[in-house]
C-alpha cells in the first residue's frame, strides 16, 4: 500500500507530540528550579482526617499548595508579612487602578 500525504503527515505529528510529551517532565523541572521552586527535604502529611484548615486555604486561594507552602503557612513569623505583602500589592493595584481611570 502506498503511503499518502496524509498518513505521513499523521505520522509526523504523532511522533512530534510523542517526544514532546516525553521531555515534558524534565522541563518542568528545570524551569521550576530555574525560578526557585524546589521540593523541600521533608514534606507534611495530614494526621487525621478532619479538614486541615490551613490546608483548605492553600487550596482555596491557589490552585493548590506548592510542597512546603503549608510548612510557611504553619510558621508563626510568615503568616503577618503574607499578609500584610497582600495588603501592599492590593494598595499598589488600586492606585495604579486609579492612575488608570483617571
Amino acid at each position: 500500500m502506498p503511503t499518502t500525504r496524509r498518513t505521513l503527515i499523521k505520522s509526523a505529528a504523532l511522533g512530534t507530540g510523542a517526544v514532546a510529551l516525553t521531555s515534558c517532565e524534565r522541563s518542568i523541572s528545570v524551569l521550576t528550579q530555574a525560578f526557585g521552586q524546589s521540593v523541600p527535604e521533608h514534606l507534611a502529611v495530614a494526621q487525621s482526617t478532619e479538614i486541615d484548615p490551613e490546608f483548605h486555604l492553600l487550596s482555596r486561594a491557589a490552585f493548590g499548595p506548592w510542597p512546603g507552602d503549608l510548612e510557611r503557612l504553619m510558621d508563626p513569623t510568615a503568616v503577618p508579612s503574607a499578609i500584610e505583602l497582600g495588603r501592599t500589592q492590593a494598595a499598589d493595584d488600586a492606585a495604579e487602578l486609579r492612575k488608570f481611570l483617571a
